[in-house]
């Protein structure tokens, strides 16, 4: 008893020490008893030590309580709407987690080689006996395995994807608008982009169905953004022409595609990934979440999981922006991952580092750690858990084939062992092509393919798209020019420097640079550029006093040319 206490307060106290250490009764039920029969001591000279006791064993408790593994039962479900994502230590009882919180996104994290996929093909085999569609990015070539396990699944590589990214799937002005943003966010475009782009893709999507005509191609829309931009002089397309011509010789063949295959009729859908480059793959990942959301808007029944996007290495999608919170990447990706559960798909993500976007760490219901070698993501991962900081060691000894997991249908996070999937040996490429073989050609064979080159028919009418009145001003888009393709863009910012030359052919680099009004960097730049194309020349001459030489620009003839196109006066020269 303090120094001061009343009989009524010591007895209050008493009490409300009692009252948490019933709570505490499914813990240590013989600590509690021992406490009561001492808090319970009649003497008056007890009473003081009775409650120091009490609080003592209140204290060892509530220590005993954050570092002792909880104990509770993991709630059992219906094995009709669940899947089994492991057992038991003991291996009685099955560890299963609802389709419905399936759908709220699945987080599973582990070192290399700490059996993500052999946990996730586990899952995989669920999901189709389930009905739900799954869709596999695979960067590592692991998916093909799937074939001995699951019979209606499909593997694509690159090569072969039989599909048009610009084939819209629901709404066109939707379509247009997301995919736009995914090429500004995944190409490093700038955001002035998206609007003009958009506007065009619109404009070409609209003309495309009022003509029953087939969907433009990546090469075919590259075509019309450069036609439109030189025709209105709009650098947003001229630039857009040039990543989506980039985009489309690294992905080769599919980039004439004009009309994809379905893909709906299969249960498994693996997508073969590795060694494309990782700013291409993030738009593929963009895509598949736009193509699904599309087809689950058309869809005229929803169920609670659709589809399920299965990322194995999701730091390609999800990796943290650590140089801007807000950037564009980051952005695509937060706005796809909390609007997709709404339309019965799922994103399940596994990683090999808790670096991720936040977004995908908090918008996720299910949560497991298959073990962790750092300590200090040990700490982090036990907080996902919700588990006390003094039990991130126990995430550092779970040993392969362990986990802990923690999800919204229960209370507690649990402890649990999931099977080893034995899916065989990998699949050679030529093994792969010779099973695959039969369905490429039959996905082939519903494609679409512009011919070649792809020059020689545009898809649909480009006076409709363009919105042109003057047939002349058609026919001076569409013809050839004798110059390259960034020599006719309209960069004004050549004009100055080109003119200044004709000027005062006598100036050195210097007061070209100076007198035209360009920092050193940009005008060194732009006469890099100019000197690549041809339009003018450079020649070093001799100071009179014994000076540093001078560079002397001087425009070409292909320049002059260039020069007068563009409006600009020569001169004499």
């Amino acid at each position: 008893m303090r120094k001061g206490d009343t009989a009524m307060e010591w007895r209050e106290r008493l009490f409300r020490c009692r009252e948490l250490l019933e709570q505490l009764r499914p813990w240590n039920w013989k600590e509690i008893q021992l406490f009561l029969n001492i808090a319970s001591s009649p003497t008056a000279t007890g009473k003081g030590e009775a409650l120091l006791r009490a609080e003592r064993l209140l204290e060892k408790e509530a220590f005993c309580q954050r570092t002792r593994p909880p104990k509770t039962r993991w709630t059992q479900f219906d094995a009709a709407d669940s899947i089994v994502l492991g057992y038991s230590i003991d291996g009685n009882r099955e560890i299963r987690v609802p389709l419905s919180v399936l759908a709220m996104h699945l987080f599973v994290y582990a070192p290399t080689g700490g059996g993500k996929t052999t946990f996730l093909f586990n899952l995989i085999v669920q999901l189709v006996m389930a009905g739900v569609r799954v869709i596999f990015p695979d960067y590592k070539d692991e998916g093909r395995r799937l074939l001995r396990s699951v019979p209606n699944a499909v593997v694509i590589p690159i090569e072969h994807l039989p599909i048009n990214f610009l084939e819209p799937v629901g709404n066109l002005d939707t379509f247009a608008r997301s995919l736009m943003q995914a090429l500004a966010a995944t190409l490093h475009l700038d955001y002035r982009y998206i609007g003009p782009g958009e506007s065009l893709l619109l404009r070409t999507l609209e003309t495309c169905r009022s003509q029953n005509a087939p969907w433009p191609s990546i090469r075919d829309f590259a075509k019309i953004a450069r036609r439109e931009g030189k025709r209105t002089r709009q650098k947003a397309l001229i630039a857009l022409a040039v990543h989506l011509e980039e985009f489309a010789s690294g992905l080769g063949p599919p980039a004439h595609i004009r009309k994809g295959a379905d893909l709906s009729g299969f249960d498994v859908v693996v997508f073969e990934r590795r060694g494309f480059p990782e700013r291409f793959r993030r738009f593929l990942s963009a895509h598949d979440m736009i193509r699904e959301k599309g087809a689950a808007l058309k869809s005229s029944s929803r169920s609670v999981l659709a589809a399920v996007i299965l990322a194995d290495e999701a730091l390609f999608e999800a990796k943290s922006q650590r140089s801007s919170s807000d950037s564009p990447q980051a952005t695509v990706f937060r706005e796809a991952l909390t609007t997709l559960r709404s339309f019965g798909i799922a994103y399940w993500m596994a990683v090999q580092s808790l670096a991720v976007d936040d977004v995908a760490k908090s918008n996720t219901a299910t949560f497991l750690s298959l073990g962790c070698n750092d300590p200090k993501e040990a700490k982090e991962a036990a907080g996902l858990l919700g588990l006390p900081l003094e039990q991130a060691d126990r995430i550092l000894k779970l040993k392969r084939g362990e986990f802990l997991i923690r999800s919204n249908c229960c209370e507690q996070p649990a402890m649990g062992t999931f099977p080893r999937f034995d899916a065989g040996d990998y699949l050679s490429d030529s093994d792969l092509a010779d099973r695959m073989a039969p369905v490429w050609a039959r996905l082939k064979s519903q494609c679409e393919i512009a011919p070649t080159p792809y020059e020689s028919r545009a898809p649909v009418d480009l006076k409709g798209i363009f919105e042109e009145e003057n047939p002349s001003a058609s026919k001076v888009a569409e013809e050839p020019s004798e110059y390259s393709a960034s020599a006719s863009s309209p960069f004004d910012e050549w004009l100055p420097l080109l003119q200044h030359i004709v000027d005062h052919p006598e100036c050195g680099i210097g007061e070209h640079l100076d007198l035209s009004g360009y920092s050193r960097g940009r005008g060194i730049r732009i006469k890099n550029l100019l000197l690549r194309e041809g339009l003018i020349t450079s020649a070093t001459k001799s100071s009179k006093k014994g000076g540093r030489p001078r560079e002397i620009l001087s425009l070409s003839e292909r320049g002059l040319k260039f020069l007068k196109r563009e409006g600009g006066t020569c001169g004499n020269s």
